[in-house]
């Protein structure tokens, strides 16, 4: 068996392995993560802005597979306070946030996990469709970025309908 089907049980009821909204949760937070590692160095080191590099190619990943709707409100923050900081923790606080209630919302009980599940599901659904849109915003860091963070989020998709799929196959 490989390891990762050791750790990993789609489906709604499983308690000592991870699910699929376990993993998009996991892939959030690494996504969350990417960004931040970019505008710290960035504070401390300015000619960074001066050429591409893996810390850059990391920061357009991390920025476009997240959520367009939190892109954009991090984006306003930016645009109407100017701080950097700011920014940073408020990705951080939606990062750690969503992992300290994903247990309540996807574990705890049946009807909310698949509640919460087809909630994401939604939310994401409808990301995909603002992405696929021609605006500006979509195309800030070009097309490379956009389509891994296309496919991130589809691939996210699809871990937690597998997750109620499973379900309903048990039920």
């Amino acid at each position: 068996m490989s390891k990762l089907k050791d750790k990993v049980e789609f489906g709604i009821t499983t308690r000592k392995k991870l699910t699929g909204a376990d993993l998009y949760v996991k892939i959030f937070q690494i996504t969350s993560l990417l960004p931040l590692i970019y505008i710290f160095t960035a504070s401390g080191y300015l000619g960074i802005f001066r050429e591409k590099s893996i810390l850059s190619m990391l920061f357009d990943i991390g920025i476009m597979g997240l959520p367009r709707a939190e892109t954009l409100t991090l984006s306003t923050v930016y645009r109407q306070t100017g701080s950097e900081l700011l920014v940073y923790f408020a990705i951080l606080a939606v990062a750690l946030i969503l992992g300290l209630l994903s247990h309540k919302l996807f574990k705890e009980d049946l009807k909310r996990g698949i509640a919460c599940r087809k909630v994401f599901v939604v939310l994401i659904a409808i990301d995909l469709v603002i992405r696929m849109i021609p605006l500006r915003f979509n195309l800030v860091m070009g097309w490379p970025a956009l389509i891994v963070g296309f496919i991130l989020r589809l691939g996210c998709v699809l871990l937690i309908m597998k997750d109620l799929k499973a379900e309903k196959i048990t039920q």
